[in-house]
């Protein structure tokens, strides 16, 4: 079960927990937020009979709902006389507790809603039923000690924070399942997930991944190996990943859309997994191919812009997205993994690559907004990874080489703008 824990053990027992009970105990629950109805919906699956499993709902230690289970494991805690939705200005949380038998688990959810909202002849992203603009960073998870693993939970919340205090409301978690910790910490502190799923395949030619950054052209993702998908039983385990990713990761408030494939690789039958995938999950907007080789399903048109000013054009059907774009290079020494300087554009002092930041977001990103109906962009990237100096931070997190104050103040600029247009087109 997604972030649950068994209350701790009487004294006796080294490991501090207590082993489920042998009469019956919670294999695992789905929670469900019907922010429409003001309610939680709790789909059990426990060993046993369920005549004596009920579940209860607390707000900051008071009790505001209790449910017992009904014969198909399902419960539904009313909090219309406690309702406090979940936002990233107010990352509002509910404890849970379950209890069956002598086996009681503790665990936490939150009443918000997904969407895409459309407006005039454009599709938004909707939080609680109200478009929201989505700003956001590549984030790769990276560290210098721990390649993927994070040292400590205090450079999982500096991480987050730094995205926070800048004015950003949402990281895209890039092709990377973290511990579920770091989820927990997006859901108290307030930060929308932008969530990846896992690439695989064989590698496919470089003259496409090359070429495709500057021409934009289109292939077909059922020849499954221009892409690298062909392998039936490569197929096979990406779609056995993405049923474990979405069954992991499926009680995660924050998480608030799933990215399928990035940029073609080991991507195929697009269209299919998108269907799959929302059968799944129907809860939340799907970016179906971020980047590249658009095959005009999910929820968003996703673009991929590094070497030129960003123009897009929207399709008008779709959430018009920039899900990845800036990737500005500055290694600062000593504090770099690499001798390589890898990164879209190289800047040789921390001036001229803050004014090219804020000349990207300042002209380009609010000019797309005003112009285009921008609902989604994404900055390449967090913080550095090995050779990738293109972060808003170094890869040991030693020196930012980004304004704060200046970020926090671009992306008020587009917020703005974003709640301009929509007032102007009702």
């Amino acid at each position: 079960m997604a972030f649950g824990t068994r209350p701790r053990a009487a004294f006796g027992n080294p490991c501090g927990w207590r082993p489920s009970p042998s009469t019956g105990y919670i294999k695992n629950v789905k929670i469900d937020s019907l922010f429409d109805e003001k309610k939680i919906r709790i789909k059990g699956d426990f060993t046993g009979s369920p005549s004596d499993a009920f579940a209860e709902v607390y707000y900051h230690g008071h009790l505001v709902g209790r449910s017992t289970f009904d014969e198909k494991w399902m419960a539904t805690l009313d909090l219309n006389y406690d309702f406090y939705p979940w936002s990233p200005d107010s990352p509002e949380l509910y404890e849970l507790r379950f209890s069956f038998g002598e086996d009681i688990v503790h665990s936490y959810c939150a009443l918000r809603k997904f969407s895409v909202i459309q407006s005039g002849n454009e599709c938004f992203f909707g939080l609680n039923n109200h478009p929201v603009f989505l700003s956001g960073l590549l984030d790769q998870g990276y560290y210098p000690d721990g390649g993927l693993t994070p040292p400590s939970e205090k450079a999982m919340v500096d991480d987050i924070m730094l995205a926070k205090n800048s004015g950003f409301n949402c990281l895209r978690k890039h092709i990377k399942i973290e511990p579920m910790r770091w989820y927990y910490l997006c859901d108290t502190l307030g930060m929308l997930v932008f969530q990846d799923f896992v690439s695989g395949g064989s590698p496919y030619a470089n003259l496409l991944i090359v070429t495709r950054p500057l021409l934009n052209y289109n292939l077909s993702d059922t020849t499954h190996k221009l892409l690298g998908r062909a392998l039936k039983e490569s197929r096979d385990q990406f779609v056995s990943d993405l049923e474990g990713t979405v069954n992991r990761l499926y009680n995660v408030p924050s998480i608030c859309s799933w990215t399928i494939f990035n940029e073609g690789w080991g991507q195929f039958d697009s269209v299919e997994m998108t269907k799959r995938l929302a059968a799944l999950d129907p809860s939340r907007p799907i970016d179906s191919t971020s980047g590249w080789y658009d095959k005009n399903c999910g929820n968003y048109s996703s673009h991929h812009i590094y070497f030129v000013a960003p123009h897009l054009r929207n399709d008008h059907k779709r959430i018009l997205s920039l899900s990845e774009c800036g990737g500005f290079s500055l290694g600062v020494d000593r504090h770099k993994y690499s001798k390589i300087d890898f990164g879209y554009a190289r800047y040789s002092n921390f001036d001229s690559l803050n004014r090219a930041v804020e000349r990207l977001y300042s002209k380009h990103i609010l000019r797309l907004i005003k112009k285009s109906g921008l609902g989604e962009v994404i900055f390449t990237q967090l913080t550095d990874v090995e050779s990738e100096t293109n972060g808003l931070i170094t890869y040991d997190r030693r020196v930012q080489k980004v304004d704060i104050a200046m970020l926090k103040r671009v992306n008020h600029e587009l917020y703005s703008a974003f709640n301009e247009r929509l007032a102007n087109k009702k």
